[in-house]
């Protein structure tokens, strides 16, 4: 499954999918490989995915060429400090919550699993 939010000050009459997406979220880290969720993103996008594992572990080692290095993390949404949907309040031009400003501390709220 893929969902999409778009925020704006006006009244949003786009009713189709995002096709260059300023963030991606992936909350299952299965759909890596089973749904292009990276398709149209830029360079300067934010990636956050649900997992533990690095990029490279993941298999994205393309996305982490591709991709400002700040604006990448993972983190294991169950121990997180910042709940991912609070990144649905992306909204720089109102100076609410940043995503430049929550990818640190996302990183900074990892637990490491159960028996280590």
């Amino acid at each position: 499954m893929v969902a999409f939010c778009r925020i704006a000050d006006g009244p949003i009459r786009v009713r189709e999918p995002v096709v260059v997406p300023d963030a991606v979220v992936v909350q299952d880290a299965t759909l890596l490989h089973q749904v292009d969720v990276f398709q149209g993103l830029g360079p300067s996008a934010y990636v956050l995915i649900n997992s533990l594992q690095t990029f490279e572990d993941l298999g994205l080692g393309d996305i982490v060429a591709s991709q400002l290095p700040e604006r990448l993390a993972t983190v294991l949404a169950t121990y997180a400090c910042v709940s991912p949907p609070r990144y649905g309040t992306h909204d720089p031009a109102r100076g609410t919550r940043s995503l430049e400003a929550e990818v640190p501390t996302a990183r900074s709220c990892r637990r490491p699993p159960r028996g280590t």
